[in-house]
């Protein structure tokens, strides 16, 4: 049987870059890939279209790939679950938003298996209906763990809080019903999407994970398991979880 194709969807460089050869790059880390390739899975990175052929890509993508993984990133537009962006907000590239959501809801209709982590995890949520807190540090002080924990001090290795993980989840099979997991956000689901259960949250009760409502089709979670597998290696459960998910769908 032939090894899973992963589509990986690609964060972009917008700024300057130090190297000319970064400027304007779609990419995604090669801690993401190993990832893919270490679960047995055959990864590959979807540039962001332009608008004039992103829905002819994303029907082709359709029939290129069985799996999709939405990855970190920038902020994501507020408009598309319906605010104006507030103070906190950060930046955001609305077409790449619109080309992940339109991508996102196109995999769902087709039953194709996703994985999400970090801004992919919140925008799984935000395609499917949901909704985002767009900066839970300067208006949710409720959310007291320091969330957004990530600089020279604090590698993106490093753990640094707990979740507590519904013991009657998917999630629970594969790391426990108590993980210890890295943090690096500043934004963070608020309504969940209908199709959606919330199977982990922080001891201060932000969600840390969802999964979808009566299949194995979607598993995402806030954290970045990519960098912790090589020292916890029951964090790569989660990606050979996603590949089992996504060769029981290959016909």
């Amino acid at each position: 049987m032939r090894k899973p194709r992963i589509a990986i969807i690609a964060d972009v460089i917008l700024r300057d870059a130090s190297a000319l050869s970064l400027f304007q790059s779609d990419y995604a880390t090669s801690a993401v890939c190993d990832s893919i390739t270490q679960a047995g899975g055959l990864p590959a990175i979807l540039p962001i279209p332009d608008a004039a052929v992103r829905e002819e890509n994303i029907r082709e993508y359709l029939t290129c790939f069985d799996g999709f993984y939405f990855v970190g990133g920038a902020d994501i537009d507020p408009q598309f679950y319906g605010e104006d962006p507030e103070w906190g907000c950060g930046n955001f590239d609305t077409e790449k938003d619109r080309f992940e959501i339109e991508l996102c809801r196109a995999a769902y209709h087709n039953d194709k298996a996703i994985l999400g982590n970090c801004r992919g995890f919140q925008l799984i949520n935000v395609a499917l209906g949901g909704s985002l807190y767009q900066d839970i540090q300067t208006k949710h002080p409720e959310f007291y763990i320091k969330h957004e924990n990530y600089n020279a001090t604090s590698p993106a290795h490093k753990p640094s809080h707990y979740v507590e993980v519904e013991a009657d989840s998917r999630l629970a099979q594969l790391i426990g019903t108590k993980a210890f997991v890295n943090s690096r956000h500043h934004q963070a689901i608020h309504e969940v999407a209908e199709s959606l259960r919330v199977v982990a949250k922080s001891p201060d009760g932000l969600v840390e994970a969802v999964e979808s409502k009566g299949d194995n089709q979607i598993l995402a979670v806030q954290w970045h398991p990519e960098n912790l597998w090589p020292e916890n290696p029951q964090m790569l459960d989660i990606y050979r979880d996603f590949i089992q998910r996504v060769a029981s769908r290959i016909h």
